[in-house]
Order: structure tokens, then sequence, then C-alpha cells
């Protein structure tokens, strides 16, 4: 049986109307002032999370201005949470914020050839427990800290860099409503997206080492692919220095640009409805209030503070993390996730086109099984070093002559039925 997300995924993408999708998302979805079950449960094999109920039954607070304490931001002050920090912002050179042992630095923009310098630091990865929408102890905080600096793609993976790499045209009727090359390359398989990193680290020059054996993989990029399995090539997954994807971890470090609100545009609004529309999520992010029933060209709404697009809504996109629904734990982390865990389900990001705005916060985390087509990508190299210009070789819209990746893949345990 199909799950909720994989189903309401697939029916706006066939343009349905309006009344049904959002009926789809509000059924299995988040409900606030009341307990319901995700719509982003794994399988019936997970336990449903429960969700915590953050309606306020007061007025919400003022602050010194007469603001609602909670109200959205254009940009992100770092006052919003002084009052919790060791460090107060400006006072420690290099750092934005700093609680105990974990300073996050400074944020700044720092783009050049289509990707974007994360550096390495620490922050604060989940979400409080009085955010509204968290899903109980899967969202639970803890420090994570990077030793490395990181390259991202200041946009998903585009379409076009699809075709000018020589793969697949889209087929008809797949879960892809958006053609035009300036659109996100969705409806991925997790092992397409892995294969994808491969071929981009083929094609860079030098090359570079491919980050993923995949084993008895069936069916041609573009076409679903479906592998037995994948195993990392080098002893940790931040020692690979080819393009990968990123981690959970790094993909919320790099979502959030420093926020600790559940956008990196700000908070809530107080007047707003979380399970609708919010405010403050229109100039930053597609999602139920205004996505228009399709996928959207990336970079059309605002980037956050390191010069992401589209870290929020849109796409979900793949990361490399398998998905565990008991959180990130108590302890302090360091470069978490860097070996290979065997889970047939694996973590996205970022929510969705058709999802509501407490599904999209940067805290939110989504369960699917690797065989989903599903997601984009968006790259990631570990390093300080820019990769430069996405390697192309000059062959847009002509399709691939590469063939199935390799042979059979046996259907179990991935069965699609």
């Amino acid at each position: 049986m199909r799950r909720v997300d994989s189903l309401e995924y697939r029916v706006c993408n066939r343009l349905v109307t309006l009344a049904i999708c959002c009926c789809l998302v509000g059924c299995g979805g988040t409900s606030v002032g009341g307990e319901s079950t995700s719509s982003r449960d794994a399988s019936d094999a997970h336990d449903a999370r429960t969700q915590q109920d953050s309606s306020p039954d007061t007025p919400p607070p003022t602050d010194d201005a007469g603001r609602p304490a909670d109200a959205a931001r254009d940009t992100w002050d770092p006052g919003d949470v002084a009052a919790e920090l060791d460090t107060q912002p400006g006072e420690e050179p290099g750092v934005l914020w700093r609680e105990g042992d974990c300073a996050h630095p400074q944020v700044e923009k720092n783009c050049q050839d289509g990707w974007c310098l994360i550096p390495a630091g620490c922050f604060l990865i989940g979400s409080p427990k009085n955010e509204v929408g968290r899903v109980g102890y899967e969202e639970d905080q803890a420090t994570v800290t990077f030793t490395r600096p990181f390259q991202i793609q200041q946009y998903a993976f585009t379409y076009g860099q699809w075709l000018e790499l020589g793969l697949l045209e889209q087929e008809d009727g797949a879960d892809q409503p958006c053609i035009d090359p300036t659109c996100p390359a969705a409806g991925l398989t997790v092992f397409e997206a892995m294969l994808l990193a491969n071929l981009v680290s083929e094609k860079h020059t030098p090359a570079l080492p491919p980050c993923y054996k995949l084993t008895e993989c069936d069916r041609e990029l573009g076409r679903g692919v479906v592998c037995e399995w994948f195993e990392i090539t080098a002893p940790t997954l931040y020692e690979c220095t080819g393009f990968r994807l990123p981690t959970e971890h790094e993909w919320e470090y790099a979502a959030r640009a420093g926020t600790r609100t559940p956008f990196y545009g700000g908070g809530f609004s107080p007047n707003a409805d979380p399970n609708i529309s919010d405010p403050v999520l229109d100039p930053i992010a597609w999602y139920l209030a205004n996505f228009n029933m399709r996928i959207h060209p990336v970079g059309l709404k605002e980037a956050n503070q390191w010069g992401l697009y589209d870290m929020l809504g849109n796409v979900e996109e793949w990361t490399n993390s398998a998905y565990v629904s008991y959180g990130y734990g108590s302890e302090p982390l360091v470069d978490p996730d860097g070996t290979h865990i065997v889970q047939k389900y694996r973590t996205t990001r970022g929510g969705s086109f058709p999802f509501m705005p407490v599904q999209v916060r940067s805290a939110s985390r989504n369960a699917q099984e690797v065989i989903r087509r599903q997601a984009s990508v968006r790259l990631v190299r570990t390093g300080a070093a820019n990769p430069g210009s996405l390697p192309t070789i000059h062959q847009a819209s002509t399709p691939s002559s590469r063939g199935p990746v390799e042979t059979l893949c046996p259907k179990e345990p991935y069965d699609e039925e």
C-alpha cells in the first residue's frame, strides 16, 4: 500500500484540482491543536510519531517594540535568541552565536560558478520543544560540529544540467511536471542521485573519484534506477573528494544559515494558519499556498544568508542519511552519518510544493523508500576549493546511449508493490 506522502505528490503532479491536493496533504499531515499521525511516516513498520500541540490558547507575548514575540522577520535577527546564548551576537570575532562549546561561524555569502562555500563550524540541529509542527523526539535538538568546510550547489541540480550530461529526456507521464531547463531534475530514486554524483565526478576536470559503489542495478539513469544497494568508497563520506549527496546534518546547517527559527526567513506569523499559509514563507518558498499545481524553476524566490535558493519547498532533496525515527540522540555530534547504514528508507529534506508550512520548516524530516522516484538532489563536495562550473559534454536534449547501468536487481527487499 502506498504511503500518503507518495500519493499526494503523484496526484498533485498530475494536476488534479487544488481541493483534492489540499485534502491529501491535510488528511495525512501535521495538525495543530490535536493529535494525528504524520503523513511522513515511512511505513506501517515505523511507529506513528506523536505530534506536539503548540497552539497558543492565549494571545502571543509582545516584545519591547509591541510586536508579537514570534513575528516573522524579513531577515533573521540574531537578537531573537540572544537570551539563550552564552556569547551575544557580535561579541566574539568570527562567531555568529555560541551556546556552550558550540560556536556557529559568521554567515557570509561566498558563491561562485553555482557553488556556495559553507565553512566548518557548529550548529544546533532539530527544533525547540515549543516549535509549531515539530514531530516529537525525532526533532530533539543536538549540537553538530563539522570539522571540514564543504561546497554545496546554489540551486538544486537542474533538468538542463541533466540533459547537458547526455542523460535521457524525461518520460511522458513521469513524476517531473516541469521540464524547463531551469527546473529541478526531480523524480529521482536515491540510487539515481548517487549515480548522478558519480557521473559529475567522472566528468570533472581532472576526474574525481566516485563516492559511491552501487551493485546490481537495473534500468537506465533517468528511468528509475533501482540497485541492490550501495557502498561509500572512502573511509567516511566526508573523506571522499568527489561529488556526493549531503548528510541531513549538512543539509540543515546549510539551510538554516545561522538561524534558529522555523524558517530561514523567520518565525511563524502570529495570525497565519500553519497548516495552510504563512506570509514569511511566500518570499522564500513554493509550498501549498502558492505552488500553482506545479514545480517551479529554481532561483525565483529569495536566497538564504549563505546564498542558497529553494532550500525550503518546491521539491524534496535526497540526503545521504538513513532515516531513523528516534532522532539525533542527546550527545554532541561530530561529522555525523559519515559511514554507511543499511536502511531502505533515506531522509529527504526541504519539503515539497504541495506541503503545508509546518512541513517545510528547516527542521522537518521526511522518510522516503530508496526506490521512490520522488525527489531532486543538491550535490556537495568536501573542502573549501570551488569545484567550478558543472561539467558538460555539449549534448543537450540528446538521448543517452549509456544503456543500463548494470544487470538485474532483485525485487526484494525493495519491491515497489
